[in-house]
């Protein structure tokens, strides 16, 4: 048995030993030896020596060749099937690895869009701030000009007001002047002519183009101010 192991670990080929003798209870019992070695990774080279021993119990010497035959023949469909399955193992393990290292990368990514629209959302905020901020400001200064408007609506009205007093005065002035018959000159403070009353221009000749004329350089007034 012991050689069979070694043949088995060296060649790493199933070794079959049918009607091996084995004592059991007291007494012996023939059965059937196989040795298949077993993969623990893809690289069966470098792993560590494995080996399935499985007893099996052998028939009459008539059926004994039988049972070998047979015995062989499903250690080696057993072998095959152990080899298929680790075959499938190993893809299996294969595609595991790819997934987790898809998922991985996708956990990545998704890592990275969350950081990005964390970011955006922050500079989103700060842009309806700074929104916010500005709308107050024109609220505040829509107030402001409101309220100019109204202090501008104001002061529009009390100065129509002054205006018309101010001409209704200029009229009384003037109906009080023409009524009393004088003839009357009004001159600023530098002699110029301001207004006259249409009696003084019996007595002067003046025109309507002389307003705003020095009462001095007016050759038809000279006579008349050297007069007075």
């Amino acid at each position: 048995m012991t050689t069979d192991l070694y043949k088995a670990a060296v060649s790493k080929e199933p070794v079959f030993h049918p009607g091996l003798r084995v004592k059991t209870n007291g007494d012996f019992t023939t059965v059937n030896l196989a040795l298949r070695p077993v993969a623990t990774s893809s690289d069966s080279a470098a792993g560590p020596n494995l080996l399935l021993i499985t007893f099996e119990d052998a028939k009459t010497s008539e059926q004994s060749q039988t049972g070998q035959a047979t015995a062989i023949g499903a250690g080696e469909g057993a072998f095959e099937s152990a080899m298929e399955i680790d075959a499938r193992i190993l893809e299996l393990k294969r595609e595991l690895q790819i997934k987790e290292e898809h998922l991985k990368a996708s956990n990545e990514e998704l890592e990275t869009s969350n950081e990005e629209l964390k970011s955006s959302n922050e500079e989103m905020q700060s842009i309806n701030e700074k929104l916010q901020s500005t709308n107050e400001e024109l609220e505040t200064s829509k107030e402001e000009l409101q309220s100019v408007n109204e202090e501008l609506t104001t002061v529009n009205t009390e100065l129509q007001n002054k205006v018309a007093d101010l001409s209704q005065a200029i009229n009384d002035m003037n109906n009080l002047l023409s009524g009393t018959g004088i003839g009357t000159i009004f001159v600023d403070h530098q002699l110029r002519i301001l207004r006259f009353t249409p009696q003084v221009t019996q007595v002067i000749n003046l025109i309507p183009t002389d307003v705003g004329r020095p009462v001095g350089t007016s050759s038809r007034t000279c006579w008349v101010m050297t007069a007075l």
